[in-house]
Formats: structure tokens, C-alpha cells, sequence
């Protein structure tokens, strides 16, 4: 028996049964769906079928987001999982908080503490690429809503 296809039928089962549980489901408040976002937002759930990978919803868009290489995806569902998607988190296009959560990975991925003394690492190239990129969105971002933010990772 061929395990991917148990484990697509699975997995469906499983976002059907949200489907019709907790989206298609009059008596379902709006707290309830934010607290199952919130429950679920940072564990990898949201399955890209092109890939066999499992997302963070939190890590997924409804639009392209090539700005942040490969640690972070574009998720296009049909209708209902979609839906779905959407309850466990996945959002239309990044915010503010997108862009310095993602600053704030490469951060803490390229520091280093050697012997009570901290430095960073060398970004790869991918890094670099999207680092720049994400501090010019974040930068029109705040711009555009007048805003500003303190305490942003310094990248060499």
C-alpha cells in the first residue's frame, strides 16, 4: 500500500473534519476560531502537496513571497481547504510582524556566543538576497503606516 496516499487521505480527513467542524459551522464564535489559530500558528500543519511538506502557518501567504527564499511559502488552495488554511493561520499577504519575526530568525540563527562573547555569523548568499529585500519592504511598510520599530538585529 502506498504510505503517501494513506497519509493524503489522512491528512484530508482531518482537514475536512475542520472544515465542517469549526469553518462551515454557524455555531462556532469567533473566539473559538482564534483560539484554534492560536493553537496551531507555529506547528508545522498546512501541507504543500507540491512538496510533501508541512508549514507553519504562520511561515504561509496566499501570495508569492519569493522575498523570503526558501522560509517561506506561497500556499494556493482550492476551496473549502483553503478555508481551512486560513483557520489554522495562514494569511493573505505578510505584515509588519512577518518581516521583523523573519529579520529576527536569520538573527538568531547567524549569532553566536563564544565564550560569553557573542558575534555573528556569515549569512549565506539566499540570506544576504532576502535580508536586503525584506528590509526595503519592511522600510515602505512602515512608511507607508507612519510607524517606526525599535530594537531591529543588526546583519552583517
Amino acid at each position: 500500500m502506498n504510505h503517501n496516499l494513506v497519509n493524503l487521505t489522512s491528512i484530508n480527513a482531518i482537514y475536512n473534519y475542520l472544515y465542517q467542524h469549526f469553518v462551515d459551522n454557524r455555531n462556532v464564535t469567533e473566539q473559538q476560531k482564534l483560539e484554534i489559530q492560536s493553537r496551531f500558528s507555529h506547528r508545522p500543519c498546512l501541507l504543500d502537496k507540491s512538496t510533501n511538506k508541512f508549514w507553519q502557518p504562520k511561515h504561509t501567504f496566499q501570495v508569492e513571497v519569493p522575498f523570503f527564499g526558501s522560509r517561506r511559502v506561497c500556499l494556493t488552495i482550492s476551496h473549502p481547504l483553503a478555508e481551512v488554511y486560513q483557520l489554522l493561520g495562514q494569511r493573505k499577504s505578510p505584515t509588519l510582524t512577518d518581516y521583523i519575526d523573519f529579520i529576527q530568525e536569520i538573527a538568531q540563527e547567524s549569532g553566536s556566543d563564544s565564550g560569553g562573547e557573542f558575534y555573528r555569523l556569515p549569512l549565506n548568499d539566499e540570506d544576504k538576497t532576502c535580508i536586503i529585500q525584506v528590509f526595503q519592504r519592511l522600510e515602505a511598510q512602515l512608511s507607508l503606516e507612519k510607524g517606526s520599530i525599535k530594537n531591529i538585529p543588526i546583519l552583517i
